[in-house]
């Protein structure tokens, strides 16, 4: 009801009208395509993911040698360690990710 009473003129009705926005899968489906055509165009880039992948791996593989099935605690700080890993990893995406937004936008 307060939207109704704003101006319909200018930038403000194209960022409050539905036909200019698209829905929130349409806009993660287009980034997360154009993310993987950036990631195709650059070698070095996939070429340092698959190293640190590599090493970390190689890092918990010798860290949990022969690790005895029933002692949890250390089950469980393997699943801690790889999770913990995956998550600060990936977080350093984020802010690109929120800049893509407004390519979408355009």
């Amino acid at each position: 009801q307060e939207l109704d009473a704003l101006p319909t003129t200018g930038h403000l009705h194209h960022l409050l009208t539905k036909t200019y926005t698209p829905c929130v899968f349409t806009t993660i489906w287009l980034c997360l395509s154009r993310q993987a055509r950036l990631t195709a165009r650059n070698p070095h880039l996939t070429k340092s993911r698959i190293i640190q992948v590599v090493v970390v791996g190689l890092l918990l593989g010798t860290l949990f040698w022969q690790l005895d099935q029933s002692d949890f605690n250390a089950i469980f700080a393997v699943m801690f360690f790889a999770i913990l890993n995956l998550a600060v990893s990936g977080m350093a995406t984020i802010p690109g990710i929120i800049e893509e937004r407004r390519v979408i936008y355009r």
